[in-house]
Parts: C-alpha cells; structure tokens; sequence
C-alpha cells in the first residue's frame, strides 16, 4: 500500500523547498528530524497540522469523491544573530516563490488542484542547542481523492 496522500503531499512539499529553497542549501526536515543545533541553521521544517473533508459527488457503486484540505506549516528557521528578520524572511521569501510561484509548483506538479497561504507569525525558537528565529508560514493543499482510497489521488 502506498502512503497516505497527506504523506504524499508532505514528501512532495519537501522535495519542492529542498530544489527552491536555495538559502538552507536542503535543510528541510520533517518535525521528527528537526535538528537540535546551531551548525543545521538555517533550515525549513514541514509540520503537519490539521484537515477537513469535503464530499463531492457519489458516483457508480458508491464511489465518493472528496476534497481533502489539509493545513501544513512551513518553519524558515534562522541563527538569533544579526538581523534575524531579514533573513528569515529571505527564506519566506524563497518558500512562497517556490509554491506560490508557478503552476508546477502551487499544483505540486499535478498532485493538488490547489494551494494556496493562508497566514503567517513569527517567534523565537529554541531546540536543544540553538537559539533561532522563525517565520512559520501556514499553507493549505486541495487533495482531490476517492473517500475510501486514502493513498491515491483522483482528478
């Protein structure tokens, strides 16, 4: 069985910010991979967060289509040390470029019909060894799928 789409759509994201997001030169790890010191800075964390469902239509033999939206944040996560606002927001910057910024990146190259940001804030952060400064971005992603496939998409 393959993952479930959310875990696709998760993979799918790090693989996009690991190619565009040149500032963490591919430091961008899941939220059990997030590295507890001061040489993994910067980096970019993906955490997953919530969802909701949406039925669509009911088709042949109780097929249901359903829309998935699924909310992700997206740490930029810098070194508390100089102007830590510019350069988290480099990063930001980096990341909304590279799912924001073309069609092959907002559809995840044909995995989602949509995505789109839908907040920001920012914090200090520490993590075992590090002091750091963090953009968090809020995004979320259509997943268009069978209600009861969980790990494939449908168009």
């Amino acid at each position: 069985m393959a993952d479930h789409v959310i875990i696709q759509v998760r993979d799918a994201v790090i693989a996009k910010l690991k190619t565009g997001v040149t500032l963490v030169t591919n430091r961008v790890f899941t939220t059990d991979e997030e590295p507890q010191d001061d040489a993994s800075l910067p980096f970019v964390m993906v955490e997953l967060m919530e969802d909701s469902a949406e039925r669509l239509s009911i088709g042949g033999f109780g097929t249901i289509l359903e829309d998935l939206t699924h909310t992700m944040m997206i740490h930029c996560v810098v070194k508390a040390l100089g102007d830590v606002e510019q350069a988290a927001f480099a990063i930001r910057a980096q990341v909304e470029s590279t799912l924001l910024g073309s069609t092959a990146g907002a559809t995840l190259d044909g995995k989602v019909p949509n995505t789109r940001r839908t907040g920001a804030s920012t914090t200090r952060r520490s993590n075992g060894e590090y002091e750091g400064y963090c953009v968090a971005l809020q995004f979320e992603f259509t997943i268009r799928h069978l209600e009861h496939n969980a790990d494939s998409f449908s168009s």
